[in-house]
């Protein structure tokens, strides 16, 4: 379990989270939706230990991410919009130390780097380095980084943002397929409605820089969410 904790973040005199109190559970697709500059990237960022919070805590399975010895972090697996790439290396190289940073063996992060550039048809590639490949395959990248180690939990900044729809349907397939492994939470921040609604089991709204709708059945959660994406956007008008 996630348990996110009267959390805090501010830039300067911007306020982009104000007391965020948030449960997140194993076997959970969380998915966080709202306006531009609302706080879902800070929000996720902190998650993953990237930003520092100005209070307030975040604990993964009642152990703080935010304190030493922070092995906590090991269990997250990212993947941002940006891609990211260390230029003196190829891929599969990447890959390896990736897993091996987050606990595994070489015979085991190699293994686990073959099975995931496999899956997502990366293998052919695996000696180019990252701005060797394609926009499309830069994005599988991104998402093979994030799952290579079989993180117990999973987050994605708009996994399909800017990919054409064949593309879509394959990280969708990774998505689904991480599910189904058990004992997993996935989060994922998105634009795309119908996309959240098709992947989430729960949804939160971001407004004011704060969790201020939650949707849960999944009946309505796409009605809901165009409803007040409506609201929202009238009123910044």
């Amino acid at each position: 379990m996630i348990e996110i904790k009267n959390l805090c973040k501010s830039y300067g005199p911007l306020k982009v989270l104000k007391d965020i109190n948030l449960n997140i559970y194993e076997n959970e697709v969380l998915g966080i939706v709202g306006p531009n500059g609302v706080g879902k990237t800070t929000l996720i960022e902190s998650i993953c230990g990237i930003v520092k919070v100005d209070n307030g805590d975040i604990c993964i399975d009642g152990q703080s991410i935010l304190k030493p010895p922070y092995f906590s972090r090991y269990k997250i697996g990212c993947c941002f919009q940006s891609s990211i790439f260390d230029r003196f290396f190829h891929i599969y190289d990447t890959l390896i130390h990736n897993a091996m940073y987050h606990g595994m063996a070489y015979k085991e992060a190699k293994s686990a780097s073959n099975c995931i550039l496999k899956k997502l048809n990366l293998y052919d590639k695996r000696y180019c380095r990252g701005d060797e490949l394609s926009g499309g395959m830069q994005k599988r990248f991104q998402l093979a980084m994030a799952m290579v180690h079989n993180p117990a939990i999973l987050i994605l900044d708009e996994p399909t943002a800017g990919v054409d729809l064949g593309l879509t349907e394959e990280i969708y397939r990774a998505i689904d397929e991480f599910i189904h492994k058990g004992n997993k939470i996935i989060i994922i921040t998105s634009h795309n409605i119908e996309e959240l609604a098709k992947l989430c089991t729960r949804i939160i709204f971001l407004k004011d820089n704060i969790v201020y709708k939650e949707y849960t059945n999944a009946e309505y959660i796409k009605l809901s969410l165009e409803t007040e994406y409506r609201k929202v956007y009238i009123e910044n008008e």
